[in-house]
């Protein structure tokens, strides 16, 4: 929580790092409660 797949972030981020790019990750739930349905 927040992040429902690190994993899959994870391993997109990796590959990104070893072509030598950076990787901004912009994932917000902030008008977003945990009770949200």
């Amino acid at each position: 929580y927040p992040f429902l797949r690190p994993e899959k972030m994870k391993a997109y981020i990796d590959k990104a790092h070893a072509r030598d790019m950076k990787v901004k990750i912009y994932y917000t739930v902030r008008e977003l409660s945990n009770r949200a349905p």
